[in-house]
């Protein structure tokens, strides 16, 4: 009965990170988190299938696949966040005038 359970948890938790990282506004941008993300997934599905298979250190096998998964995901997270830290630097640095920029234009009558 554990089995089925963990094979289903192990399916559903990549699946609903992908769908919340969809929603990020930086998934359109980042080809980096696309990827990332993807090789996740596919890295998280391997990694149940060795922890489920029956043998004696296939187990080994999963949770290495299942701590590369992790590093995946986490490196589409970083590449997500690193898209946002970047629009807000050139927003900041085209919207922000120094005060040694801006001339004096004296009365505006």
């Amino acid at each position: 009965m554990v089995t089925p359970v963990i094979a289903i948890a192990a399916a559903l938790t990549p699946a609903l990170w992908v769908w919340f990282s969809r929603c990020h506004p930086a998934w359109s941008l980042s080809v980096h988190a696309r990827f990332y993300t993807g090789a996740g997934y596919l890295s998280s599905l391997i990694a149940t299938y060795f922890v489920l298979i029956d043998g004696g250190t296939s187990w080994v096998f999963g949770a290495a696949w299942a701590a590369a998964a992790v590093a995946m995901f986490w490196a589409g997270l970083v590449a997500l966040r690193s898209v946002m830290r970047r629009q807000y630097s050139t927003a900041m640095s085209l919207e922000t005038i120094n005060a040694d920029q801006v001339q004096s234009q004296g009365p505006l009558l």
